[in-house]
């Protein structure tokens, strides 16, 4: 060997070693950073008596005890009483070399006393010399998932006896195939068992007349669209009878799948008793129906005999009106125009006796007057409202109150209508005059939106029309409004007095 060789064999084994410890370094840094990871807990224990010689962090945050606690441990006093076994198990097959690492699943007894579920994957470290066996584990706090999978198992088994046990047919489709059935349901088509069942589709248990009104909700529920989730369609059982089913349907998911749950009852009897209620009824509308035309012809006819009545009533008025004016009333105006024909200056008693009879019949021909114009007013020929604007000037100058007629607009009104609208107005005043003892009278006819109106304002006291017995005035203008369709409302005003209100549709009047 070279002088220059043998120098240069030393550097070479010097910088290999060296090379060696940063490797190592860094491969000591690098598992340390590992064994830290946060979330994960780590921990190595002797393999011969399980005694915890180094943990992270987090398996001290899992356990609840300080690193020096755990330390002083071990694996024996922190796992779970029942679980102690999985422990003791593996840990033999480990020593006998069968295995070199394992992962179960098992509850530690944290400090508090409380349990943590965890997951352990364990592995045998390298064998070093002069150094006891040694095991690492990695542990991870699965107890929310443990408590989640707890939740689902329960409500899995709740769901499984609501499901087996309820009155309703429940069943679960995948696609159009059976995925789940209950007892209802086979009972409900009159299958003997799922097995049976599974070999028809959830189509054909739709009665051929509803299965496209059913694929047609199917499809667009499932494309997202809103359709109703309770609904009636036509059951086929396995012997082919149909009857009237009620389906209530919705959807959800399982890992990407969808799946369709549907809750289904026979509704047969409920249909039929729903139609035969429609036909009584149908047949009981069509019975009132008929009823209500009868009334209604009854009404009507005793409407026009009514009104025959009051324009049998009114001619008679006019026809005797007419011969008091012009019969008794000339006949009166010419014993009159006699008696002042007759002079006889002879006999001076006799003169005062005569214009005490003439006086007499002057006003005999002014009463006879007013009995004629009273029993029909020959006004009213001029139409309604000339009569009533003749009337308010008559009821101001004859009575010295203050009477006014107004009217927003001239209409047309019917002969009966401004017969019955006048004569409701003579009473309207004469209760103002006699119970009110108003001193100002306004009256209006007015036509707002199809409805006429007449009313009597006063500013009277009032007069009471809530007696068990109304007077006949109140009686007759209430059934003279009834003729025309309309109707009488008595209000006292705000600022005092009464006002007496006539309404009607003239083009409900329906007479001829």
């Amino acid at each position: 060997m070279s002088s220059a060789n043998w120098q240069t064999e030393p550097e070479e084994l010097l910088r290999r070693v060296r090379e060696a410890e940063r490797a190592y370094q860094e491969l000591r840094e690098e598992n340390e950073v590992n064994f830290e990871l946060p979330g994960v807990g780590r921990g190595d224990i002797y393999t011969e008596n399980g005694r915890i010689v180094r943990v992270n962090k987090a398996l001290c945050e899992i356990t609840g005890y300080t690193q020096e606690e755990l330390l002083g441990l071990t694996i024996h006093h922190i796992t779970h009483p029942d679980d102690r076994p999985i422990f003791g198990r593996q840990y033999t097959r480990m020593l006998a070399g069968e295995i070199e690492s394992y992962a179960v699943e098992k509850r530690y007894l944290r400090k508090d006393g409380c349990a943590v579920w965890v997951a352990i994957n364990a592995s045998l470290l390298p064998e070093r010399p002069g150094r006891p066996a040694m095991m690492t584990s990695v542990v991870r706090d699965i107890t929310a998932l443990k408590m989640a999978e707890a939740a689902a198992q329960e409500s899995a088994t709740k769901f499984r006896g609501v499901f087996e046990n309820s009155f309703d047919a429940i069943a679960v489709y995948k696609g159009d195939a059976h995925a789940m059935a209950n007892q209802a349901y086979l009972r409900l088509f009159r299958y003997e068992s799922f097995e049976e069942l599974a070999k028809v589709t959830g189509p054909e248990l739709i009665a051929s007349s509803h299965r496209a009104m059913v694929r047609d909700r199917i499809e667009r529920r499932l494309r997202g669209e809103p359709v109703p989730a309770d609904y009636v369609s036509r059951g086929v059982r396995k012997d082919g009878t149909e009857f009237d089913l009620e389906i209530h349907a919705s959807l959800f998911h399982v890992d990407r799948d969808v799946y369709r749950l549907v809750i289904l009852r026979d509704v047969s009897e409920r249909v039929r008793a729903h139609e035969e209620l429609e036909t009584r009824v149908a047949e009981r509308t069509a019975d009132l129906s008929l009823a209500n035309e009868r009334l209604q012809n009854e009404s009507s006819k005793r409407r026009r005999m009514e009104l025959a009545m009051w324009d049998a009533i009114d001619r008679e008025q006019r026809r005797i009106g007419e011969d008091l004016h012009d019969s008794l009333g000339q006949q009166l105006a010419g014993i009159g125009c006699k008696l002042k024909a007759i002079r006889a200056p002879e006999a001076p008693g006799l003169m005062t006796e005569l214009e005490r009879v003439a006086r007499l019949l002057r006003e005999a021909i002014v009463q006879t007057r007013e009995i004629a114009h009273g029993l029909y007013p020959q006004e009213l020929e001029e139409g309604i409202f000339f009569a009533l604007g003749y009337l308010s000037e008559k009821m101001t100058d004859s009575y010295g109150v203050e009477c006014s007629f107004a009217a927003g607009e001239i209409f047309p009104v019917r002969e009966i209508c401004a017969r019955h609208l006048y004569r409701i107005a003579q009473e309207a005043i004469s209760n103002s005059l006699k119970h009110g003892r108003a001193t100002r009278i306004r009256i209006e006819l007015r036509r707002a939106r199809g409805l006429v109106r007449l009313s009597i304002g006063d500013n009277g006291i009032g007069f009471s029309v809530a007696g068990p017995r109304p007077g006949m005035g109140l009686k007759t203008m209430r059934n003279r409004a009834r003729i025309i369709g309309g109707g009488v409302s008595i209000k006292r005003n705000p600022d005092g007095g009464t006002c007496v209100t006539c309404s009607f549709r003239p083009d409900k009047i329906g007479l001829p």
